[in-house]
């Protein structure tokens, strides 16, 4: 008989079940994955820095898996052996229940056998995938992605970090993994310092060129024995660093006795940015009055990529001689009697034609007089032709003085000798002498043919700028005068320009703003207001990107034409290039401007706007065909965090001052920061003070003048300081 056997179990499922179990030895993560290690240094043949990138741990699970019979199998076969052979036993077939019942107990014993035999299998998950290290270099804001190749290698491009080389300075590459800093390296850079040097790729160089007359009688010629500067704005709008620029002057006409480098270095202009370059120049006694042409290049040495040449004009003016004299004299008490004190009067003018420097006048009295005044000398600086300074001095005389008059010797010194004199004052004594008078002297200057007149100097606000020891280099400013319009039928706003560029002067020399923090604007278009302030869907322009983030003080000038639209009666600023009665499509809104402005994070913001918006001006309306408007909206939109200054109410003109060549209001504001506005003595201007000087001038001013209104508005934080004078 064929003995009988039981069919084999099917096979097992490859899963977790309860008949397949799996245990986890071992799953564990390191926070620290990696350890690296310096391989190489770059060089000019391969400049990399090579690290090997070494796992600390297995980063995965490890698990033990066991292949088994289940144990009722064995326990059933012998169940049912054992139970068939019972009952063949039972009906006599004895050998078949004997076969029966060995086979059943024999394949149990073998299954359980098997169990215990079977050896565990190891299997380890799949790896996580490796992500990118991060690295940085010290000190800048770089950061890039590099992964390890088949071997564990890290190479690091060195000349990726080109932008930033200086020489003698050593770099420190820090590597992250998920947020970790695993470890940094220092790099010398000199090795490889010519190939860093090298661009990768062209420039893109433009750059903006001026005359620049403020180290001298800022009257923008440069005259006989005067110092300029010629002022380059360098700027590289390309992806690669500008090295070794030259600047290159060259004279088209022949001017003798000027001192002009014909070659300036530029040692770097970085990926977009810009660069200020100043180049000195001077003019020599001998000079003669002319114009002077000169063509100024910016050459790229790599590329040859050089930017556009420009040509650059401006005049230089003779030498003419200064002529000091005592225009007059006289004595308070009307004469001057012996052995009685008498307070004299002198006025000391330059009656030349040419500008008298580092003037001083020095008192001399005769035996027999003695001086009561504080001081013998006086130091006058510069006098320019017309000017005159009066002095005042107390003196006793002797009863037993011997002489019928008192002579005063006067020494006048000025910077160069040949221009210094002595004079000799005489007083009769015991008869009457005229009185002090008040004397008013303005010179007149003949001027060479073709030559036009310069900015007045006499201005009292122009020359006599406070210099403060404020210091503000996170500061920016926007600084817009607009004088000519392309509209022939919009009248010029006369003195504009004058306006702006004496703002300037005093943000840099009294309010301590840095010259290269300044937006400087002169007759600005539309498309000037929307590149600085934004556009009505984009806020962000050059304010917004010049800002550090409540760090910056902002001072934003506005002087101009303003404009009401008529059916919306909503303000707008009048670019150079709009026709107002389109200023809706052309106008730059006032909305627009303080919405926008109102997204720059800045630590304050003062807006100070030499305008009117009643669409009339001093020279007629803006608008054809209208009168002034009324009820026009000037200050919708604007922040509660926003110090704001206007030149006059809403229905009102902003009138000039054509004697200061100044609008009415600019000039009390610059006075006011002269010191006239500290009305408590503090040496500190607040804007409330500023605030109440300007509405006593101003208004004043207008009605005393023209007979009209004009009141300056403000709203803002009145005790914040504008201006510390000392």
């Amino acid at each position: 008989m064929v003995p009988y056997e039981p069919k084999p179990p099917k096979p097992i499922a490859e899963k977790r079940t309860e008949r397949d179990k799996e245990k986890i030895i071992s799953e564990k993560k390191t926070d620290v994955p990696y350890t690296l290690t310096k391989v190489s240094e770059p060089s000019i043949e391969k400049p990399y820095l090579i690290l090997k990138c070494k796992a600390e741990r297995q980063i995965g699970a490890e698990i033990q898996k066991k292949r088994k019979i289940p144990i009722l199998i064995p326990l059933l076969t012998s169940a049912s052996g054992i139970t068939a052979s019972y009952l063949l036993y039972k009906t006599g077939r004895t050998a078949l229940a004997y076969n029966i019942g060995i086979l059943s107990i024999g394949s149990s014993a073998g299954m359980v056998t098997y169990n215990l035999l079977q050896k565990p299998k190891r299997i380890l998950k799949e790896k996580e995938k490796i992500e990118p290290f991060v690295v940085r270099l010290k000190g800048t804001e770089y950061s890039s992605q590099v992964l390890p190749d088949e071997k564990g290698n890290l190479k690091i491009s060195i000349l990726d970090f080109a932008p930033f080389y200086e020489k003698g300075k050593i770099w420190t590459i820090s590597l992250y993994s998920k947020g970790i800093r695993l470890d940094e390296f220092t790099i010398d850079p000199e090795p490889i310092a010519s190939i860093l040097l090298k661009p990768k790729y062209p420039p893109v160089l433009s750059f903006s060129v001026a005359f620049d007359d403020s180290t001298g009688d800022r009257d923008f010629f440069l005259d006989a024995e005067e110092s300029g500067r010629i002022v380059l704005l360098v700027k590289n709008s390309g992806n690669s660093i500008a090295r070794n620029l030259e600047v290159k002057l060259t004279p088209l006409t022949s001017v003798p006795y000027l001192n002009i480098p014909r070659s300036t270095k530029v040692e770097m202009v970085g990926s977009m940015e810009a660069r200020r370059v100043v180049i000195p120049i001077s003019a020599t006694r001998e000079v003669p009055t002319t114009t002077v042409e000169l063509k100024i290049e910016v050459l790229e040495p790599y590329f040859q990529a050089d930017a556009e040449p420009r040509i650059l004009r401006f005049e230089t003016r003779k030498f003419e001689p200064p002529d000091l004299i005592v225009y007059d004299k006289g004595v308070e008490e009307g004469e001057i009697t012996t052995g009685k004190s008498a307070n004299v009067s002198l006025v000391i003018q330059n009656k030349g034609t040419g500008r008298a420097e580092q003037v001083q006048c020095e008192i001399k009295i005769p035996s027999g007089i003695t001086f009561l005044g504080e001081r013998k000398i006086y130091n006058f600086g510069t006098m320019e032709p017309g000017a005159w300074q009066r002095i005042d001095f107390p003196i006793f005389v002797g009863a037993r003085f011997p002489e019928e008059s008192l002579k005063i010797s006067l020494r006048l010194n000025e910077r160069r000798d040949e221009f210094s004199k002595n004079i000799d004052v005489a007083f009769p004594l015991n008869r009457p002498i005229q009185r002090p008078k008040e004397i008013v002297v303005k010179g007149e200057e003949k001027l060479p043919t073709g030559v036009t007149m310069p900015p007045l100097l006499t201005v009292d606000v122009d020359i006599n700028i406070p210099e403060t020891k404020m210091k503000n280099p996170d500061a920016i400013a926007v600084v817009i005068g607009n004088k000519t319009y392309e509209d022939p039928k919009v009248p010029n706003v006369e003195y504009a320009d004058n306006d702006a560029r004496i703002i300037r002067e005093y943000l840099i020399r009294a309010l301590g703003y840095k010259e290269e923090n300044i937006l400087f604007i002169e007759n600005a278009r539309k498309s000037d207001f929307e590149r600085v302030f934004g556009s009505e869907k984009e806020y962000k322009g050059r304010l917004y990107n010049y800002v550090k983030p409540e760090k910056s003080d902002v001072f934003i000038y506005y002087t101009g034409h303003g404009a009401p639209d008529i059916e919306t009666k909503s303000g707008y600023f009048v670019p150079v290039d709009c026709q107002p009665d389109y200023v809706r499509i052309d106008g730059y809104a006032l909305e627009t401007f303080f919405r926008n402005i109102a997204q720059v994070r800045a630590k304050s913001m003062t807006v100070v706007i030499d305008a009117c918006f009643s669409g009339a001006s001093e020279k007629g309306m803006l608008i054809a065909q209208a009168s002034p408007l009324s009820g026009v909206v000037i200050e919708k939109g604007v922040g509660s965090n926003l110090n704001l200054f206007t030149a006059c109410g809403p229905e009102e003109i902003a009138s000039w001052y054509p004697e200061n060549r100044h609008s009415l209001f600019t000039y009390y504001f610059l006075k006011g920061l002269q010191g006239n506005a500290d009305k408590n003595k503090d040496n500190e201007i607040t804007l409330g003070e500023l605030k109440e000087y300007l509405n006593e001038n101003v208004t004043y001013g207008a009605r005393r003048q023209y007979g009209r209104r004009q009141n300056p508005t403000f709203k803002g934080d009145e005790s914040k300081v504008i201006l510390k004078l000392k």
